[in-house]
């Protein structure tokens, strides 16, 4: 009488560990997309308050007479004028792409506006409050505000 004793993993068994990875793969795939969308929305976020950091800085500078400060920064009548935010790109705020990096920004008595597009995603195209700016407000959109008044 012969004795079967193959060693080894049935075919269904195999299937069983390929069906169970791949549901496991599938998932990992989408908890890491959502984060990395999440991170970029937050990253814009991030941004923007560089960005008024920056043009604060640009707005002193003005004030006290530095030279080589941006001439749209300086306040006349409580506002300054939009500045495009590439311009403060180098000398107030660095990027590492400016290519993907845009918007406006101008100082009101009320406060700021800003709109921005960095990486491929946006605040949209009007100028907000950068206070009222949240993550679910970004959007993926190269769309943004080329010029912001205080109205």
């Amino acid at each position: 009488m012969k004795k079967n004793n193959k060693k080894g993993f049935t075919l269904v068994e195999l299937l069983v560990v390929i069906v169970i990875l791949a549901i496991l793969a599938i998932t990992a795939f989408t908890i890491v997309g959502n984060r990395v969308e999440e991170a970029r929305r937050k990253a814009v976020v991030n941004d923007v308050d560089a960005v008024v950091k920056a043009f604060d800085l640009c707005v002193t500078d003005s004030s006290n007479g530095v030279s080589g400060a941006l001439a749209g920064c300086a306040l006349t009548n409580g506002a300054s004028s939009s500045v495009d935010i590439t311009t403060l790109v180098g000398k107030y705020l660095t990027k590492q792409d400016t290519s993907k990096f845009a918007g406006s920004i101008i100082k009101c008595s009320s406060g700021y506006k800003v709109s921005l597009m960095s990486g491929g995603y946006s605040t949209g195209n009007t100028c907000k409050d950068p206070k009222d700016i949240k993550e679910s407000d970004i959007t993926k959109s190269e769309s943004y505000a080329s010029s912001c008044s205080c109205s």
